[in-house]
C-alpha cells in the first residue's frame, strides 16, 4: 500500500493522541495458546493429532495456518480466532 495515501490519517490521529486508545497486538505466546485451545475443542482425532504435531514441531505458525487453510474446521477457526481477539481487546479496554 502506498504510504502516501495514509498521510492525511496518520496526521488526523498524530494531532489528537489523546482521543485514541492504542491496542497492543497479540503477541506470539497468547496466540499459540489460541490455537492450542482451539486444537483441544477438536473431536475429529486423527485432524486434532495432526494440529497437534504441528504445534510441537518448528514453524508452528506456518504449519497450523498451511494445515487449516483447506481444512474442513477452517470457519470453526476462524470464529474462534475472531473471538480470542474480541477478548484480547476487552482485556485490554478493561471491560
Amino acid at each position: 500500500m502506498d504510504p502516501e495515501e495514509w498521510e492525511d490519517t496518520i496526521k488526523k490521529v498524530q494531532s489528537h493522541l489523546d482521543e485514541y486508545i492504542c491496542i497492543k497486538k497479540m503477541d506470539a505466546k497468547h496466540a499459540f495458546q489460541v490455537m492450542e485451545a482451539f486444537t483441544r475443542t477438536l473431536t475429529d482425532l486423527e485432524f486434532k493429532q495432526e494440529l497437534e504435531h504441528c504445534l510441537s514441531t518448528k514453524k508452528p505458525f506456518q504449519n497450523f495456518r498451511f494445515l487449516m487453510v483447506n481444512s474442513k474446521y477452517k470457519s470453526m477457526w476462524l470464529e474462534h480466532k475472531k473471538q480470542a481477539i474480541i477478548n484480547w481487546v476487552r482485556h485490554q479496554l478493561d471491560f
